[in-house]
């Protein structure tokens, strides 16, 4: 299977999980995503792995954003034996688990994770571009953390950012105007704060102000 008709599968699940939700007049997606996990666990046949991959991973990203830290990584640590390493859902089922560790504040763990989907063979050859600079975007996040000195056993001092290198990798992404673009400028400002590059960030000021009035004012 490839990572674009792993998206197609999870865009087609997620239409259903939604009308069969509006069906039951389902009230928290949460408590429906564990009545469906929670279904596949009595009766396995009954779902297709991949969608079990989704269900599980839509479940870790809604408790993440809960800050239900421990039910997140429960979940996840359920199912990730159960994907094949390196296989297209497996990456972002793992971005997931970065995600959860930056929040639970567990930073080496993220950085140990982040660094073996960076590093992975088939990070390259088992992913679209697309698919690769999302997972660019976080492993900036988790590089900012070990600048800030977060991440036990970590020289700060070790680790420089290359600013082209970076936008370079994440070439789809840089000029979006939502979503992923915010994603870009974000972790761009807090190199600079960081680094102490007051130099960019003055010479930056007019964009800044304009990317903000334009696309963050939510």
């Amino acid at each position: 299977m490839t990572y674009s008709s792993y998206r197609i599968n999870t865009m087609g699940v997620l239409t259903l999980l939604g009308l069969y939700a509006e069906l039951r007049d389902a009230g928290d997606p949460l408590d429906l995503l564990e009545e469906v996990i929670e279904d596949a666990r009595e009766h396995p046949s009954k779902y297709p792995p991949i969608y079990l991959d989704i269900f599980y991973g839509k479940a870790i990203e809604g408790y993440t954003k809960m800050k239900k830290h421990k039910r997140a990584e429960q979940l996840y640590h359920a199912r990730k034996d159960y994907l094949k390493e390196g296989g297209p859902n497996w990456f972002p089922f793992n971005a997931l688990y970065i995600i959860l560790m930056i929040h639970s504040k567990q930073y080496k763990a993220a950085y140990e994770k982040d660094q073996k989907l960076i590093h992975h063979p088939a990070f390259i050859r088992g992913l679209s571009p697309a698919a690769q600079q999302r997972i660019y975007i976080i492993d900036a996040y988790v590089l900012i953390l070990v600048k800030s000195g977060k991440v036990d056993g970590l020289l700060a001092a070790d680790y420089r950012f290359n600013e082209r290198k970076f936008l370079k990798k994440v070439a789809n992404f840089k000029t979006d105007t939502g979503g992923f673009g915010v994603s870009v400028n974000i972790a761009l400002f807090m190199y600079w704060l960081i680094d102490k590059n007051y130099d960019a960030l003055i010479e930056k000021r007019e964009s800044l102000i304009t990317y903000t009035s334009k696309h963050l004012r939510d």
